[in-house]
């Protein structure tokens, strides 16, 4: 004799494992949707700690960048030997520029670690420079440069070391 068996209530089906399938990705679809809504509400793309302030004094911003223009100078920065920063500074036709207040400010492009404000020195024929700490890398040098006039030119420059 022969003993069949009994269904014994449920049986895993192509239909059930379809559904499965349908519901474990349509979550992982709806959670990934969630947090890429989230990240793009969280993070603006701002880059400035003072946003409402920096917006405020656009208007002003744009002037001294007109009035930069209109200047018409040219800043070259970089490391003339081991621990010197050396700033040039030409007018639109090249000639060197001079009797300048010269400030500079090193920062790593990623990170505040080793920040450094400095004051530049004259050394004639349009050039300045700073003793500094020794730096290797990628550096950024922002310079301010403001003649007697009260004119002021601000130029933002990346400097490589080995």
């Amino acid at each position: 004799m022969t003993t069949t068996r009994q269904p014994t209530g449920f049986t895993l089906k192509g239909w059930h494992v379809l559904a499965i399938f349908v519901a474990f990705y349509g979550v992982m679809v709806a959670v990934n949707t969630i947090f890429i809504i989230d990240a793009y509400r969280t993070f603006p793309g701002e880059v400035s700690d003072r946003p409402y302030e920096d917006g405020v004094a656009y208007n002003q911003s744009l002037r001294q960048q007109a009035a930069q223009a209109a200047l018409g100078w040219r800043v070259r920065a970089g490391m003339s030997g081991p621990g010197r920063l050396t700033v040039e500074v030409a007018d639109a036709h090249g000639a060197p520029v001079d009797g300048l207040r010269v400030n500079a400010q090193l920062s790593r492009p990623a990170t505040d670690a080793g920040l450094a404000k400095v004051t530049l020195q004259p050394l004639g024929v349009g050039v300045y420079q700073a003793n500094v700490a020794a730096i290797h890398g990628a550096w950024d040098v922002a310079v301010d440069c403001t003649d007697a006039k009260g004119r002021e030119f601000v130029a933002d420059r990346r400097i490589v070391t080995p």
